[in-house]
């Protein structure tokens, strides 16, 4: 058996912690785990690095988890909060000297690379402006990187359609609102599940706390780590809730609320 970290990156939203010109108690906390960056999570294998998704601060993530190489980008859509430090990617081309595969969705990958980063892709991009080598990968399916089987788990954000990631009996599903019955199917009796839960009020693109708490009651995972956390959340406040038989977010499985920086072991054989 071989030991892979799983190290949060991010558990914040697309607006991060603390947010712009806000002054409540999570934005102005002095307890780093109140600080959250975009959802992001890194993988790592003997030295080897993989990323689930690469939003607006992955520069800084890279620097703070001493990442210098990386294997493969795996997306679950192509929102800004997920997408935008694809530029960053370039780094590795240099560090590494060879390309980064990007694997995600099809029509996702297809907007990245005609429109939102057409500039690094197309032929007419200046040299000094820094083409990047990366390779677009689309996949429906399954893909294997670095001996780790990723299967795709199809659920709803909202009106779209996106991924989550299953793998080494974890699953990863950062942004969320409805899963489809073939995806639950998948994600049950899971070692790790990661998910989505916004806030206590209700949201029309993620799950609040009390939908997620449902979904690990469906599913029965040994572990839960709540992310993709707004800033409603406070961490010192919330995370005993689970285990607080008086609350009403009491839970008899094991939940947490992710941090940025937090490091998961798990085993694959």
């Amino acid at each position: 058996m071989k030991e892979v970290t799983l190290k949060f990156l991010g558990t914040g939203t697309s607006h991060a912690i603390p947010m712009i010109g806000c002054k409540c108690e999570t934005c102005t906390s002095a307890d780093p785990k109140d600080t959250r960056t975009n959802s992001s999570l890194l993988i790592q294998k003997e030295g080897e690095n993989i990323i689930i998704d690469c939003g607006k601060d992955f520069r800084n993530q890279a620097i703070n988890a001493d990442i210098d190489n990386l294997s493969a980008v795996l997306l679950t859509h192509n929102h800004s909060d997920h997408v935008s430090g694809i530029d960053d990617l370039r780094v590795f081309n240099r560090l590494q000297n060879k390309p980064v595969p990007i694997f995600g969705k099809a029509d996702h990958l297809e907007t990245l690379k005609n429109y939102t980063f057409h500039y690094l892709f197309s032929d007419e991009t200046q040299k000094g402006g820094g083409i990047a080598d990366l390779q677009m990968n689309s996949i429906k399916n399954n893909v294997e990187i670095e001996g780790i089987d990723f299967e795709v788990l199809d659920v709803i954000h909202g009106k779209i359609e996106i991924f989550g990631y299953k793998f080494l009996n974890c699953a990863y599903i950062s942004d969320v609102s409805c899963i489809p019955e073939k995806t639950l199917a998948k994600i049950r009796d899971l070692d790790i599940l990661i998910i989505d839960a916004l806030r206590f009020r209700e949201h029309s693109t993620h799950f609040n706390i009390r939908q997620a708490l449902n979904i690990v009651e469906a599913v029965k995972p040994k572990k839960t780590y709540f992310t993709h956390i707004c800033h409603d959340i406070m961490h010192s406040k919330v995370d005993p809730l689970f285990k607080d038989k008086k609350s009403e977010y009491f839970t008899e499985h094991d939940v947490s609320l992710a941090y940025d920086g937090l490091e998961i072991k798990v085993m694959k054989h």
